[in-house]
């Protein structure tokens, strides 16, 4: 756990207490019962619909399209408003799957 912020050191989703984290393989973003696995390396991310598919195992990112694109607009919107770092936020910035 981060210890009280402090105008030098502040704990933001993108850092730790001992430093900047590096870029992480896969973000999540879930929202009104789907969740994407989001990665900015092509063919890695993954879209599940929670409801009908709780244990996450079967990927439906390449028939619900408009919803992974929906949940990627959120991750893209989160991280600028939290003012994430533009070499994390840039590679980001497509929905690569």
């Amino acid at each position: 756990a981060c210890p009280s912020p402090t105008p030098a050191t502040r704990c933001t989703p993108w850092t730790t207490c001992s430093g900047i984290l590096t870029e992480p393989p896969v973000t999540t973003v879930t929202s009104g019962g789907w969740s994407l696995l989001y990665s900015s390396l092509p063919g890695v991310s993954k879209l599940y619909n929670l409801a009908a598919d709780p244990k996450q195992s079967t990927n439906v990112i390449e028939t619900h399209l408009d919803v992974a694109s929906e949940l990627h607009q959120k991750l893209v919107y989160f991280m600028r408003e939290t003012e994430v770092p533009k070499r994390l936020l840039d590679p980001r910035l497509e929905l690569r799957m």
